[in-house]
């Protein structure tokens, strides 16, 4: 069973489903974005992935028991790298574009009556790195329609457009679990939440000599690191 994915497919109200037992090194796919079960039994390895589609996830379990080395996952998607620049006659079309920013992660809420771990059990809501910036095209002939330097020319090689930015990361997702407080101690020691947000996309660089009078000089930037997301107790009553 190792390595195999599992789907559960979960209507956007929320579900009850009787339990749900996640085999020993198995990943096991949420299709929705509410998920209540009596029972939720994860075995060692097994990672349950949650649906990043939606912009939060509702998890409820009664019991919940956690063997050796889980994970419970909804990290944001990547940006896409942004496209090069065209070759051409003028700056007009060889800029490079900007990388597209990282997708925030889920917004968790998971609440549950009763839990067990036997060891760290890791909640990963890492926003998704930015895209990085294209490269600038080349430049075949300037503005004014003479032609660039050559590349044995000591002016460098031919003239290339300005490069892309890097896109900015996406939002770490924001946690609240909500259970009985006699658990707080097992919760605080037992689970970690990695909520940081993404990386930024580098920004391209270029090669080639750029004259202000026809690019500009203004320096491609790297995109911002994302924001970290927040997390919360609630404790709940007898």
């Amino acid at each position: 069973m190792k390595g195999c994915v599992f789907l559960l497919f979960v209507a956007s109200s929320l579900v009850a489903q009787p339990s749900l037992k996640i085999d020993k090194g198995v990943v096991f796919q949420l299709t929705g974005d509410s998920f209540s079960i009596d029972s939720l039994t994860m075995a060692d390895s097994s990672t349950l992935l949650l649906d990043n589609r939606h912009s939060t996830n509702l998890v409820r379990a009664n019991y919940v028991s956690i063997g050796t080395g889980c994970i419970l996952s909804g990290a944001g998607k990547n940006g896409e790298n942004g496209p090069p620049g065209f070759d051409g006659s003028t700056a007009l079309y060889a800029a490079g574009k900007a990388g597209r920013g990282g997708f925030s992660a889920v917004n968790l809420f998971f609440n549950f009556s009763f839990i067990q771990i036997e060891s760290e059990f890791q909640i990963i809501l890492i926003g998704g790195k930015g895209g990085n910036g294209g490269m600038g095209g080349n430049i075949t002939q300037s503005l004014t329609g003479i032609a660039a330097a050559p590349s044995s020319s000591r002016y460098n090689a031919a003239q290339q457009g300005p490069p892309g930015d890097g896109g900015d990361g996406g939002r770490g997702g924001n946690v609240t679990l909500s259970f009985p407080v006699e658990f707080r101690e097992l919760v605080t020691q037992k689970i970690k939440i990695i909520n940081t947000g993404g990386d930024g996309g580098v920004q391209a660089t270029t090669n080639a000599a750029i004259p202000t009078r026809i690019l500009g000089s203004t320096p491609a930037k790297s995109g911002k690191h994302g924001a970290r997301g927040k997390v919360e107790f609630l404790f709940l009553k007898k």
